[in-house]
């Protein structure tokens, strides 16, 4: 029998998708009241640092947000970067991706619905591939970033934005009390969630990999020169690396042509 910690812990992609549904019209709002403002702080930082990673070669050229959510870390890269770039965001939840075109209509059919562990695009597609506060939603971790980094060019940059425990004890029980205890419930309250999304989010975050074995699984993959940023005591960390060499290219995975047309997604026309 599943207790209750491992049922709120589910990951499985139906779970996840129904879960993210029911919350998207309340998740902007929630993110910005639960932490206080803090969260919008972290993917501005996060934005002008991984831009300036850019600043020698000349841009982007082409950036795609892996769970992408409502589109806030587009829009904050969007106003960051000033050379010319094209965005493009994927996300499991058809909700949050209705919200992103609203949000962004500029670029609303380059936001599309689709899975992280099988993204519809071509090798070596895109310059930067981030993913904020995403990847421990996806239920093989492993398999997400190996899809980040096969999407990403050789020289690129593939990022992640993640919550994890601080290290610090002054901060860490008071942290750790409010986030298990006082979110959650809050959460629910203000959303009258029943799909357990704010318990889940408390053991998504306490069970998920800490920013050295997630930089070290980067590593693994493919990516150097990995440097790991925390942001307020380390609730936040900016992880990412270069994809120097295509370590990936033998593979004999499907994922290696279009499910969607690129060309679909990284233009103008429907």
């Amino acid at each position: 029998m599943q207790t209750q910690n491992q049922k709120d812990l589910d990951k499985s992609p139906e779970r996840v998708k129904r879960m993210f549904g029911s919350i998207a019209p309340c998740y902007d709002f929630l993110n910005h009241f639960l932490s206080f403002g803090v969260d919008s702080s972290w993917r501005r930082k996060a934005v002008k640092i991984l831009v300036s990673e850019f600043a020698e070669s000349g841009g982007i050229g082409a950036l795609l947000d892996v769970c992408c959510g409502t589109g806030d870390l587009i829009r904050e890269f969007v106003r960051a970067n000033k050379l010319p770039c094209e965005f493009c965001g994927i996300d499991f939840s058809d909700a949050m991706i209705d919200l992103a075109r609203k949000k962004l209509p500029s670029i609303s059919n380059k936001l599309v619905v689709g899975d992280a562990m099988e993204l519809p695009f071509y090798d070596g597609a895109f310059g930067l591939v981030s993913c904020a506060f995403g990847l421990r939603n996806i239920c093989n971790t492993e398999c997400g970033l190996r899809e980040m980094i096969r999407v990403c060019k050789s020289g690129g940059v593939v990022a992640t934005l993640e919550f994890a425990m601080p290290q610090n004890q002054l901060i860490k029980y008071p942290y750790k009390l409010y986030f298990k205890y006082i979110l959650p419930r809050i959460g629910e309250l203000l959303t009258w969630n029943k799909n357990g999304a704010y318990n889940y989010l408390h053991q998504s975050v306490i069970n998920f990999d800490n920013p050295k074995t997630i930089s070290e699984k980067m590593q693994q993959l493919g990516l150097n020169e990995i440097k790991i940023i925390p942001m307020t005591f380390g609730i936040a960390n900016l992880i990412y690396g270069k994809k120097i060499f295509d370590k990936l290219s033998n593979t004999n995975s499907p994922n290696n042509f279009l499910a969607v047309n690129r060309s679909n997604i990284l233009s103008n026309k429907k």
